[in-house]
């Protein structure tokens, strides 16, 4: 336990930020960055306290006094049972470490390198598929007609869920996504029906592979838990769904945004004639516009750090968006530049150690694939319309509709 005579970081004069408010609607990364200069990394939102400095993020990601949040949180809050199950089983960031460890070990044979290696001919044929259905018109919603189609196909095919099934739950794995709303309690009732649709979805997929195994995860999943006794059903179920719901934002988000930063800060040109460049362009996005804008930490019991108390149960919010563009780590971190120096440094967008995200690799190479197919066939790239952000506020946050006008090559 941390002294009381150490201020609690609750007590100490910070700035304010209105995430709800009009003027971090307008312009959140100015908001963000003055607070980050007025309150030397730190400030205080509706949310908690908001951890604004990429040194101090990248510190209390690593802090293991500092957990994500978990089945207590939910109950609190008034969450449902069926809530209350998934954050139990299939939230891996939530489990207590010996049980997260069991079930990440598992998990992650799915997510092995040479496995994701193994799908790039996939996703190409993925990802050209989706393209010749626009390729010919000379313009795009990508989208609606591409983005939010051709990452879930390649999860889904890589865990051996038919792509013929994705419209049967692919709603419910986006309504998921409220629960990272402030407040969350009204989306309580969509939250519940969505973990309905999705676990009995799951249980049938589950069910065929018993009866016909394949050379998928699911097949892998299912082996483990039979020879292996690893998993139990619950834990099965729920890291499935997880999956299926980590992959139904994340990606779409980050991959229309890279698009969007490449075309309007003047790249596509320059990745078309450098392909080699394409993995460093997709890094820079990452840094520039990170999809996945903060996540919530929680400590069990009063922390001490830097000589201010975080005080148990109450939640911090470690801002990826505002430690992304710190200048103390990013010279000119307003400037989109595939070339900077430190790009590959930034590690902020798929976590560090325990926490890491086991879909990393997967998620990078589909983007770079997609990347090089979309800047080898289309030229003269354009933004040709409005293009329609999620809330400022958001978790996650990225183009909902980008309108392109393009030439065939």
């Amino acid at each position: 336990m941390t002294p009381a005579t150490v201020p609690s970081v609750e007590d100490v004069p910070l700035p304010e930020i209105d995430v709800l408010g009009e003027a971090f609607a307008a312009d959140p990364l100015g908001v963000l960055a003055d607070a980050r200069r007025r309150g030397d990394g730190l400030a205080r939102s509706h949310r908690g306290v908001e951890v604004l400095s990429y040194d101090r993020v990248a510190a209390q990601l690593h802090d293991d006094r500092f957990h994500t949040v978990d089945a207590r949180h939910f109950k609190q809050k008034g969450g449902p049972d069926s809530l209350l199950r998934f954050a139990e089983d299939g939230l891996l960031l939530s489990m207590d470490k010996p049980r997260h460890d069991r079930v990440r070990r598992i998990l992650a044979r799915a997510f092995t390198l040479r496995r994701v290696d193994e799908q790039r001919e996939v996703m190409r044929e993925v990802a050209t598929r989706w393209i010749d259905r626009f390729a010919a018109t000379g313009r795009c919603d990508l989208v609606d007609d591409f983005t939010q189609h051709y990452p879930m196909e390649v999860l889904c095919r890589l865990i051996g869920v038919p792509p013929a099934d994705i419209p049967r739950f692919v709603d419910a794995a986006h309504d998921l996504h409220l629960l990272a709303a402030v407040p969350m309690a009204p989306g309580f009732e969509r939250i519940d029906r969505a973990l309905a649709t999705l676990e009995a979805y799951v249980l049938d997929i589950v069910e065929r592979r018993r009866q016909q195994p394949e050379a998928d995860v699911l097949t892998g999943l299912l082996e483990a838990q039979a020879l292996e006794g690893h998993l139990t059903e619950s834990e099965l179920v729920g890291n499935v769904v997880n999956l299926l719901f980590a992959g139904a934002g994340t990606t779409r988000y980050q991959l229309a945004s890279a698009v969007r930063d490449l075309v309007v800060h003047g790249w596509w040109e320059r990745l078309a004639a450098e392909p080699d460049l394409v993995p460093a362009a997709l890094e820079e996005a990452m840094r520039f516009a990170p999809v996945t804008q903060f996540v919530v930490r929680i400590p069990d019991d009063d922390v001490e750090v830097e000589g201010l108390r975080y005080l148990a149960r109450r939640r911090v919010i470690l801002n990826l968006l505002a430690a992304s563009r710190d200048p103390a780590m990013f010279p000119e971190p307003d400037r989109f530049d595939p070339l900077r120096d430190n790009v590959a440094r930034s590690r902020l967008p798929f976590g560090w150690g325990t926490h890491h995200c086991l879909g990393h690799a997967l998620a990078r190479a589909a983007m770079r694939e997609a990347l090089l197919l979309l800047t080898a066939r289309f030229t003269d790239v354009r933004i040709d319309g409005d293009v329609e952000l999620a809330p400022a506020a958001a978790m996650l946050r990225g183009p909902e509709h980008l309108p392109l006008a393009f030439v065939t090559r």
